[in-house]
């Protein structure tokens, strides 16, 4: 299966509506040629996109332990920017990512882009030295998180940032609002992660949010 959006310059930039179907026995593997800014996943890099109404199963891998970079996005959706709308997916993948760099069940790295009542109830394995591993989105900068839950499961050995919903975020302009999580993380090496998030190193828009240990 190839990566839709396999680049910047060849991002994804149309409309994608699953019109509440589900997609099934999904599977993509990833093994080498990781690029700094790009995305990976099922769509990768997405620019002023649109995808939304589905809910999805299968199994994604990322396999390169030996990328050190925070600028990639590995999830189901690798790097959205440019206004991208990510909205009512349901995901219960089983995500394998030994890889040290941003990785989520919805997002990896969330830019200047929204993340609206999606789900993730499948199990990410993730593998950070460094970075942000999210059950919603792994990392974020200018991005909004709303109404999206977190219900399965997060295990890894790394020491980054390991969160339920959140694993980082940087910029005083993120929005994170009325997120649940309720899921189970496993990491007893990491020092920063938590049920909702790891690492709000700077963030002044967050609101509303509840867990349940």
């Amino acid at each position: 299966v190839a990566v839709i959006g396999n680049s910047p310059t060849n991002a994804y930039k149309g409309t994608f509506d699953g019109q509440n179907h589900k997609i099934t026995n999904y599977s993509l593997t990833v093994n080498g040629g990781f690029t700094a800014s790009y995305g990976y996943g099922m769509f990768g890099n997405a620019k002023g996109a649109t995808i939304k109404n589905f809910t999805i199963d299968g199994t994604i891998i990322f396999d390169n332990k030996e990328v050190k970079t925070s600028d990639l996005g590995c999830a189901l959706i690798g790097w959205p920017e440019a206004g991208t709308l990510i909205q009512n997916i349901k995901s219960t993948m089983t995500i394998d990512a030994k890889i040290s760099t941003h990785v989520g069940g919805i997002v990896g790295s969330l830019r200047d882009a929204t993340i609206d009542r999606c789900e993730f109830a499948g199990t990410l394995n993730g593998y950070s030295s460094s970075n942000g591993v999210g059950g919603i989105t792994g990392y974020t900068n200018l991005g909004t998180i709303t109404n999206c839950n977190f219900s399965g499961t997060i295990t890894g050995t790394g020491t980054g940032y390991f969160a339920g919903v959140l694993g980082y975020v940087n910029n005083s302009n993120a929005v994170m609002k009325n997120c649940l999580s309720y899921g189970s993380l496993k990491n007893t090496t990491s020092s920063k992660k938590g049920s909702l998030r790891g690492y709000l190193r700077n963030i002044s828009k967050y609101s509303n949010n509840f867990y349940k240990e």
